[in-house]
């Protein structure tokens, strides 16, 4: 029964190996769902001139995008 009672201690790298990988995905979904920095960017980087579409068309396809992604029972694009 002395398994029961003894203490575990995570070693480091483990706990600096997860704090990256949150921190990793946090900073990811941050960057995908904060829409109004993709609005911003569109202007910023002059993307309407690169493509040659709209800043409204470039939005919508935005949001059909970020909504299939997220949503797993979407079938179409």
């Amino acid at each position: 029964m002395d398994y029961l009672t003894r203490t575990y201690r995570v070693p480091k790298w483990i706990t600096s190996i997860a704090l990256f990988l949150f921190f990793l995905s946090l900073g990811i979904t941050f960057v995908i769902f904060f829409e109004p920095m993709y609005h911003w960017s569109i202007g910023w980087f002059g993307v309407e001139k690169l493509t040659g579409y709209s800043a409204d068309t470039l939005k919508m396809n935005y949001h059909e995008l970020i909504g299939y992604l997220t949503n797993p029972l979407n079938d179409t694009l």
